[in-house]
């Protein structure tokens, strides 16, 4: 069972300064649920390589200022689209 609490306290040391208030309402509940832990999650925004965005990471885009774009390439994903 994921501790929610403790996944939340990771994610918000690792990307909560990228993300609003009501973007992490969003996204950390839709990304514990496809990855099972905090880990993945901050593996993932760290490493992972986004096609759509030319190769750049997740966290690279938020950090050039395109938060948003990051949020709506997940609403994309979550709504049947291809990552």
């Amino acid at each position: 069972m994921v501790d929610v609490s403790k996944s939340r306290e990771l994610l918000e040391k690792a990307i909560g300064q990228y993300f609003s208030e009501n973007e992490k309402k969003y996204i950390y509940p839709l990304l514990l649920n496809w990855s099972g832990n905090a880990d993945n999650i901050i593996s993932w925004f760290e490493n992972e390589p986004i096609p759509a965005f030319g190769n750049k990471t997740a966290k690279s885009l938020c950090g050039s200022g395109q938060a948003e774009q990051v949020i709506e390439y997940l609403k994309a994903i979550e709504s049947g689209g291809f990552a």
